[in-house]
């Protein structure tokens, strides 16, 4: 009965990102979305990972995060939470990167999964 719940949730996760994603991309058309993510060094990408964890549990209060040896910084600001008809938690959160010298702002959507980390379903710039 829980994998049928879980494929169910899973599925609607799916549907979820897809439709978000559909959305995004027909607004981004009119302008590159920066792979900002892509071209982080690993190190940074699990210090926003881990912040965005942190964001997203308890109070969802915003957390920074700094890499010492590459200058990059970021933070994470939790937004609208909800639920999807499952039940599945998610929550849209921002995050505003210095890399390289750059700056940007990433609007993004996870979703907690059953074993109570947050996953990105959906990514996407901030005009």
């Amino acid at each position: 009965m829980r994998r049928v719940v879980l494929r169910a949730v899973h599925a609607a996760m799916g549907l979820l990102a897809l439709s978000a994603c559909t959305h995004r991309q027909e607004a981004a058309q009119a302008r590159p979305v920066d792979l900002i993510y892509v071209r982080m060094p690993s190190p940074d990408l699990a210090l926003s990972r881990a912040g965005m964890q942190m964001a997203l549990q308890g109070e969802g209060k915003s957390q920074t995060w700094r890499n010492p040896d590459t200058g990059n910084t970021g933070t994470i600001t939790p937004e609208r939470a909800f639920v999807l008809a499952a039940g599945v938690r998610c929550r849209d959160y921002r995050e505003h990167i210095v890399f390289g010298g750059r700056e940007g702002a990433v609007l993004s959507t996870a979703c907690q999964f059953a074993d109570g980390t947050w996953r990105t379903v959906v990514v996407g710039n901030l005009p």
